[in-house]
């Protein structure tokens, strides 16, 4: 849809990771990448993080278990893996179950290491994640969101706010800022060179990433294109190119 030679930085900010591409286009119909950069940070670091900070009290982070004159706070290395969907699945073993079961007996808050253990049991995590992130794609549109959980034996109401959950991301984000001025920076290019911005991916909605492509790019620069089926799209032509001799690729079985 260019019209004229341009500087284009592309963002592909999806579930896993961060993408960056700064690409000089429409000219004699030749792209020319000046310089690429990236992250392993985005969708799932940010619902990782969201869990961690906001549902470990529902089920016991913060209480203690054992004898009154000797009682012991429950572990954090629960929660932390509690809150990872990669390693949740972990507390489902057996040596985990069985130190689960100890803490409940003689824990303070019995109901709620009971409610872990439910959750845990109950293979309710993957819906505790799903609900997670349906509140951290309604922060792009709302300035607060509701986490909802109900299986057997604990039901979670808990809200959470846009300001608070970009100051849960805030070190993601600034991470994601010099990641961005450095790949700037080895394109040659300063700022203002960069005539638009294109962010695709459902991370790219977040209203703190857009605004940080604004604050340096200008908000009149920043475009979204499809965000969920560009880069299948962008696939599905490169492999037509493939197909017809345009473009050169080595295939793999």
């Amino acid at each position: 849809t260019i019209e004229k030679p341009q500087n284009t930085l592309i963002c592909d900010f999806g579930g896993g990771t961060l993408d960056i591409t700064i690409m000089r286009l429409g000219e004699a119909d030749k792209h020319r990448v000046l310089a690429t950069g990236g992250l392993p940070v985005a969708g799932d670091v940010f619902d990782q993080k969201l869990t961690r900070t906001k549902l470990p009290a529902h089920f016991g982070e913060g209480s203690y278990y054992g004898p009154r004159h000797n009682a012991k706070p429950v572990p954090r290395w629960i929660y932390d893996e509690f809150s990872n969907w990669q390693t949740f699945i972990e507390l489902q073993s057996q040596d985990n179950r069985r130190i689960l079961n100890e803490i409940a007996r003689s824990a303070q808050r019995r109901y709620q290491i009971e409610a872990l253990i439910s959750l845990v049991t109950s293979n309710y995590g993957l819906q505790m994640f799903d609900q997670v992130e349906l509140a951290k794609r309604l922060l792009s549109e709302k300035r607060g969101a509701e986490i909802r959980l109900d299986g057997p034996d604990f039901k979670v109401r808990e809200f959470v706010t846009r300001t608070e959950f970009e100051r849960i991301i805030q070190v993601e984000i600034m991470a994601i800022e010099k990641e961005l001025l450095r790949t700037l920076a080895d394109s040659g290019l300063a700022a203002g060179d960069i005539d638009a911005v294109v962010r695709t991916g459902g991370s790219a909605q977040i209203p703190a990433f857009y605004e940080l492509l604004c604050r340096h790019f200008g908000e009149e620069k920043v475009q979204s294109v499809d965000k969920f089926s560009s880069v299948t799209s962008g696939l599905g032509i490169y492999a037509r190119q493939i197909e017809v001799g345009t473009a050169d690729a080595r295939a793999f079985t």
